[in-house]
């Protein structure tokens, strides 16, 4: 099995210089099974996520999400534009951290 950060610093690497995104800081998404966690950052820019999963199952995959698969501007025009409709920092709370990933399920 892969050490978490070595998971983290990958996910990132493909984000950022693969697909052009701005990667945020890392938040646990969710408690599974004791010891079982799954990470996620969302892109400054497009607001696109990248997860990684600690002990995916058989069916599953250790990195994923939107950031891993589409370029920064791509998804932005998937979108219909700008992320951000307060016009403000995309800056998250770990309130909104935790609506998303709800969300994201």
């Amino acid at each position: 099995m892969t050490n978490i950060e070595e998971l983290k610093e990958s996910a990132i690497e493909s984000c950022e210089e693969a697909r052009d995104h701005t990667m945020g800081p890392w938040h646990i998404r969710s408690h599974f099974h004791q010891g079982d966690h799954k990470y996620i950052c969302f892109c400054k820019t497009c607001d696109a996520y990248v997860e990684v999963n600690t002990k995916p199952m058989p069916n599953e995959i250790e990195i994923g999400g939107p950031a891993v698969a589409v370029d920064c501007a791509s998804y932005l025009d998937m979108k219909g534009g700008d992320s951000d409709d307060t016009g403000g920092s995309n800056t998250r709370t770990s309130e909104e951290v935790a609506s998303r990933s709800q969300n994201s399920r």
